[in-house]
């Protein structure tokens, strides 16, 4: 072997047999990953791969959630809102006595976890903190492998598991425990869950559940402008001056920002949670989740912080609702395509979703693919489905290249998209892959990834995620519905590489490949 060769192919070898910590979420497979962010109750393995004989010891990364950090000055301070360079967060490291060997499970299945689960007794006053949350919000792990007397650690900032305490847009921002108030945080902070403010906590958990990462620093007053108003009252110690209803002016997940009496703008915001006294109304006991300047925690509105003018803000909806064609022939060519290929009687073509199936159009042209789709019938151009049944192929969803999402069907009503999966599938549409080349974006796979979340929230028996071209390896399984064996074709979409970027971003939902 010549020399310079043998030396790159060592380097090589060296590289590859490095260590690195892998995840899994429920029972999905390990995978590389630098965070995850499971359910709480969700089973989550961490794993050493590499570590080849090693003493491998764990540690917990805690930031400290007892400290009021600061961007720029507070309102109280002199010249208030003055920057005053990004805060440097103390962040102790904690030895797990009680986790060991090259794989570990420190959230069981079924169960919060507590402080007790994972070392005898902490050193570090942070976890006395009434902001440290051992059961939900964001934990950082790091091993440690020792071997002949060299001490490697990774990863070099850990792996940060982000627990939420529930589904949808709350859970997300229930991530966010744990991690410091920074007064003035900027965006990078918000989005590494490194510190946040009032606005970045309640914006940038919206950008995790849309998969849109917060793009700029909005503070309260931008947030006001922009994002639409569902209502707006005053409050004050007994709450509002007029009855405020749940489920009519204000919904679990709203923002709330208040100005403060005398003051010009708006300078506060959190989320609201719950009906906390169950009366219906908007009251002082009831949950709201905000923070500023202390880390993000749950409160109530009799807080101070909540006491002046209050708007309640709503954000829209990230789905854009462009139904197809959907006429009683269309819904017969259903029921007949139902019959036919799957020996059921449908009417409704009502459907369980059990997996999502991702696709490319194989067209760079939204209208024209929404053209395509909105017809009730197959074109001429298909002869090779043409003979399976009239009805035309469709999708719930039509991704374009900038993740703008159209709802296009119902995700309750069979859309014809994948052979032998039609009664179990919810199709995503992706516009690309022209002459069957891979030009789908990487908002695409954002945008799927929400998707993905979010139907997942919706419906929990979903438990697959696959490609089109990993259709057939259903046959046989319990999913598999058609009765025509000859009815088959051969799909290349969306590919392997666009799966692996969706998968990785919603690792920690659990969801199986195709078998």
């Amino acid at each position: 072997m010549p020399p310079v060769l043998g030396l790159v192919s060592l380097l090589a070898a060296a590289l590859w047999a490095a260590p690195a910590l892998e995840v899994s979420v429920g029972d999905g497979p390990f995978l590389p990953a630098s965070a995850v962010s499971p359910l709480a109750g969700q089973r989550v393995r961490l794993r050493v791969a590499g570590a080849d004989g090693a003493a491998v010891r764990w540690f917990q990364l805690i930031p400290d959630v007892a400290t009021m950090y600061k961007n720029a000055n507070f309102p109280w301070d002199p010249n208030p809102y003055k920057w005053v360079g990004q805060a440097r967060i103390r962040i102790d490291r904690e030895a797990l006595t009680k986790l060991s060997g090259a794989e570990v499970e420190p959230f069981r299945p079924g169960r919060p976890a507590a402080k007790g689960d994972w070392t005898e007794g902490y050193s570090s006053p942070i976890v006395e903190s009434p902001y440290y949350n051992p059961a939900s919000g964001s934990f950082w792990f790091q091993a440690e492998l020792t071997q002949g007397g060299r001490v490697t650690r990774v990863p070099k900032d850990g792996l940060r598991v982000s627990v939420r305490d529930g589904e949808g847009y709350l859970g997300w921002l229930s991530s966010y425990m744990n991690v410091p108030g920074v007064f003035g945080s900027v965006t990078a902070q918000a989005t590494s869950y490194l510190g946040v403010d009032c606005a970045d906590a309640v914006s940038a958990a919206w950008g995790k559940w849309t998969g849109r990462e917060l793009a700029e620093n909005l503070n309260v007053a931008a947030l006001v402008t922009r994002w639409p108003h569902a209502a707006e009252f005053d409050w004050g110690e007994k709450g509002s001056t007029r009855p405020v209803r749940w489920g009519a002016e204000v919904r679990p997940g709203d923002f709330v920002a208040v100005r403060y009496r005398g003051a010009r703008s708006f300078q506060h915001v959190g989320a609201l949670a719950a009906d906390r006294d169950g009366d219906g109304l908007l009251t002082p006991p009831d949950l709201v989740f905000h923070a500023g300047p202390m880390p993000p925690a749950y409160g109530t509105l009799e807080l101070p912080a909540f006491q002046g003018r209050l708007v309640v803000l709503r954000p829209k909806p990230p789905i854009v609702e462009r139904p197809i064609s959907f006429s009683p022939r269309r819904l017969k060519a259903t029921a007949d395509y139902i019959r036919s290929h799957y020996g059921e009687e449908r009417p409704e073509g009502r459907i369980s979703p059990r997996m999502v199936v991702l696709h490319w159009t194989g067209s760079d042209s939204l209208e024209s693919d929404f053209r395509t789709f909105d017809k009730e019938t197959l074109a001429g151009s298909r002869p090779e489905l043409a003979g399976a049944g009239e009805l035309n192929v469709s999708a719930h969803f039509l991704v374009a290249k900038d993740g703008t999402v159209l709802r296009l069907v119902p995700e309750d009503r069979m859309a014809r998209h994948v052979i032998g999966l039609n009664l179990a599938a919810v199709g995503i549409e992706n516009v690309g892959g022209t002459g069957d080349r891979p030009t789908l974006t990487e908002a695409q796979a954002e945008a799927d990834a929400w998707l993905v979340r979010m139907l997942k929230d919706r419906y929990p028996d979903i438990q697959y995620l696959i490609g089109h071209h990993e259709y057939r390896r259903f046959e046989g399984s319990p999913l598999w519905k058609e009765a025509d064996a000859g009815y088959r074709t051969a799909k290349s979409d969306p590919g392997d590489a666009f799966m692996a970027k969706v998968r990785s971003k919603v690792a920690d939902l659990g969801l199986k490949a195709a078998p």
